[in-house]
């Protein structure tokens, strides 16, 4: 699917601009390499998700779209670039660990280990398998 493809189905659909560029990321697979273009939309959708105070923000697709800008920097072998997009979600307090956020987490989790790059990312992999395990007591009641 082309680019002008996805914009004129996501307005039909009444997406946002943020929307937009994660569309774009899914389309393109950033697990797999995607193209020259997937860190690039990766970028956009988490700056496009960077204030809080906007009242189109979502904390699980702000955690979404880091997840994908690691995916895409992980592709690109940029492991420490990886971590650093991240990190934000990595340090998101228990009680926002949704399912939906484990799930993308794990998503980093699989692409840096089918690139090969387990041992070269372990302080990473460390970091993903204690957010993803998390114990239900230390959940909010």
């Amino acid at each position: 699917m082309q680019p002008q493809d996805m914009r004129r189905r996501s307005n039909r659909r009444g997406f946002t601009h943020r929307q937009q560029y994660g569309q774009r990321i899914t389309h393109t697979r950033p697990e797999a390499g995607g193209n020259r273009n997937t860190e690039r939309y990766a970028l956009r959708a988490a700056q496009a998700y960077a204030d809080p105070n906007d009242p189109a923000w979502a904390f699980g697709d702000q955690a979404g779209s880091h997840a994908n800008l690691a995916i895409a920097r992980v592709a690109s072998g940029d492991l420490d670039a990886a971590a650093e997009a991240l990190a934000p979600v990595l340090d998101l307090p228990a009680d926002q660990r949704i399912n939906g956020i484990i799930h993308s987490v794990r998503r980093v989790h699989q692409a840096i280990t089918r690139a090969g790059h387990a041992g070269d990312a372990r302080d990473l992999i460390d970091g993903i398998e204690h957010f993803t395990h998390t114990p239900a007591n230390a959940l909010p009641r």
